[in-house]
């Protein structure tokens, strides 16, 4: 983008030097004159360059402000994404957890329940053996 203000100032130079050489040669103007023209018309040009240079920038700078506010907004909603995410992560822990307390909770009923079932059957073997060996005494006190 500088060449082109570079090569549009290059070109108003050799224009108005070949204006100055014409001038000098068509005319008696002074060279004081002269010089002060083409001064004043090369300043016109600069001016113009610099002041499409400076619209240039301000407009870089407006893209950038821009492209800061949309990077700005993009973090901001990646940001509550996040923290959305961090809480239903949350959300799933402690709900695994409760499930496993309660799991838990189940599993040792469950061995109490067992632990009872097996003492009452050891009771009822016990009074099956013993009723079957009061029965074996009987029958052997009968036999003898």
């Amino acid at each position: 983008m500088f060449l082109v203000y570079i090569m549009s100032f290059r070109s108003c130079c050799v224009s108005s030097l070949k204006a100055v050489i014409e001038i000098l040669d068509n005319s008696n103007a002074e060279l004081k004159d002269v010089i002060e023209n083409v001064t004043e018309e090369m300043q016109d040009n600069l001016d113009e360059a610099k002041e499409g240079l400076l619209n240039k920038v301000e407009e870089a700078q407006d893209r950038l402000e821009e492209v800061k506010t949309r990077v700005t907004e993009q973090v901001e909603n990646a940001q509550e994404k996040l923290e959305d995410a961090k809480e239903i992560v949350a959300q799933h822990v402690e709900q695994a957890k409760s499930n496993v307390d309660e799991a838990k909770e189940a599993l040792l009923e469950k061995t109490e329940d067992l632990k009872e079932i097996k003492l009452d059957v050891k009771e009822q073997v016990k009074e099956q053996i013993v009723a079957v060996l009061d029965e074996a005494i009987d029958s052997s006190n009968n036999s003898i």
